[in-house]
């Protein structure tokens, strides 16, 4: 009883910051973790992990918790039957994940079982402690095979379809983190994550919305994983966030766009889905990140007849122009295949002339880069095919520049 009652004064002083650190001082923090044993009765256990949380709120304390041991006896009080013990001990290990210097050190201290048991709790405060453990673990390269090998992928899709915005945030979160893995790209996808990741791109929650489209922007750059974003209908929902005003979104969507539409499997449908109009849009954005995605996006579907034509009545001609006398050579080669593209029809070969192309691509041919020298030349040699043309590209150093 009196080790009870003293710990219970520890559990309010604790309270203080001030205080945290005299009790940290004054070495009481071995004997704060000696009395997490089970075989020292719940009330004992509940007073020390709740001075112990309490603690762990202050980062200073955090990697003193778990250099004296404290990680494996507070994970083992996740198996409490419980309530307010298990919680206390979810929180104080949500504190101590918070530090990078922690990370890796509880997983090798075994705390990936029962905090990824802890993602299915019936108890909704646990569900959160524990989906926030994940998030912050799943930073730690070191971390992120092992939790998946350790079986966290079902619990946090599970979480993808909670009723509760911010079980299903800290899910998109954790998976976001995870995804980052090559190894754990396909996985993911594998495990059924898609349908609930695309259904969050139409949360109501921005939030969330920037979360799920993280994951699925990570997920689009395995070749697997781009033709089962098309299959699962991811298009639709992207395309929906190409049109809105939501500016946080744009850049994920569009480059999560331009990963898939490296798979021919998604002009049809992205030219179907109504794409190529406010891709041209965002050509013209303010932003260079998202006119550059943007870019991307159209030189992939400037490889289909229809979404060819669309560009133009679009009115992609100019802007397209532009990044050719763009200061960036990635810009200059996206805008090079994309014309070169363009004018294996025939019929685009007039508009792209009298739109003032052509000085453009010529002045290119000067270019230091061998792939804008290449594209350039393929399209010119394209454009000289038409008899009107021929004459435009010999003016000035257009021959010069070809011979040499």
């Amino acid at each position: 009883e009196i080790r009870e009652q003293a710990a219970g004064t520890l559990h309010n002083l604790a309270i203080d910051a001030e205080i945290r650190g005299v009790i940290v001082q004054k070495q009481g923090l071995v004997p704060l973790i000696e009395l997490l044993s089970p075989t020292l009765g719940e009330k004992l256990q509940e007073q020390a992990i709740g001075t112990i949380r309490n603690i762990s709120v202050s980062p200073q304390y955090e990697m003193e918790i778990v250099r004296a041991g404290g990680v494996v006896k507070i994970v083992a009080l996740l198996r409490s039957f419980s309530k307010p013990i298990q919680e206390h001990a979810a929180v104080a290990l949500r504190n101590l994940s918070v530090n990078p210097d922690n990370k890796a050190q509880m997983v090798r201290d075994g705390c990936l079982p029962p905090i990824i048991a802890c993602l299915s709790s019936a108890e909704q405060k646990v569900q959160e402690q524990a989906a926030i453990v994940v998030r912050n673990l799943a930073l730690e390269a070191e971390n992120e095979e092992p939790m998946v090998d350790n079986g966290v992928l079902p619990p946090l899709i599970a979480l993808l379809r909670s009723p509760y915005e911010k079980l299903q945030e800290h899910a998109c979160v954790a998976l976001r983190n995870l995804s980052v893995n090559d190894i754990n790209e396909s996985k993911v996808a594998e495990e059924g994550a898609l349908p609930p990741l695309i259904a969050l791109l139409r949360s109501p929650d921005k939030r969330i919305q920037h979360q799920a489209l993280g994951v699925l922007r990570n997920l689009s750059v395995s070749a697997p994983n781009k033709v089962r974003l098309v299959n699962e209908g991811a298009l639709p929902a992207l395309v929906a966030i190409l049109r809105g005003s939501v500016i946080e979104l744009l850049e994920d969507a569009l480059i999560t766009l331009r990963n898939v539409t490296v798979e021919p499997e998604s002009d049809l449908h992205l030219f179907q889905d109504g794409a190529v109009a406010p891709l041209v849009q965002h050509l013209q954005s303010e932003d260079p990140a998202i006119r550059k995605a943007a870019l991307g996006c159209v030189r992939n579907l400037s490889a289909n007849s229809r979404a060819k034509a669309h560009v133009l009545r679009e009115n992609g001609l100019q802007p397209l122009i532009a990044f050719l006398t763009a200061n960036d050579e990635e810009l200059q080669e996206n805008a090079a295949v994309v014309f070169r593209n363009l004018s294996v029809n025939a019929d685009n070969d007039d508009k792209l002339v009298w739109e003032g192309g052509l000085p453009a691509l010529v002045a290119l041919l000067a270019s230091r880069s061998e792939p804008i020298v290449e594209h350039v030349a393929g399209a010119i040699r394209n454009l000289s095919c038409g008899a009107a043309n021929r004459p435009k590209i010999a003016e000035g150093d257009g021959v010069r520049l070809i011979v040499t």
